[in-house]
């Protein structure tokens, strides 16, 4: 269940799409000489994150909308 508060950090742990233990990409051994590859399933992994932050950003502007909005005219509740 996403919830409109949450942040990409917690979908992509609640959901599964990241996993710590998978997460070896960054790990360089001290005989490694060569520059790592990205495989398609690290891209992929990549492009979840890009389309989640995407979404959450979306979400924001109509969160930021809502806040921000002026004030609706009071209508006969209050006048004298």
């Amino acid at each position: 269940m996403i919830n409109k508060h949450m942040r990409a950090r917690d979908f992509l742990l609640n959901e599964g799409y990241y996993d710590v233990e998978k997460d070896k990409h960054n790990v360089a051994l001290i005989d490694d000489t060569r520059r790592p590859r990205f495989t398609l399933e690290h891209l992929n992994t990549l492009r979840k994150v890009r389309e989640f932050r995407n979404f959450e950003k979306i979400n924001r502007k109509d969160l930021l909308v809502k806040v921000y909005a002026p004030a609706p005219e009071e209508g006969g509740l209050g006048e004298m």
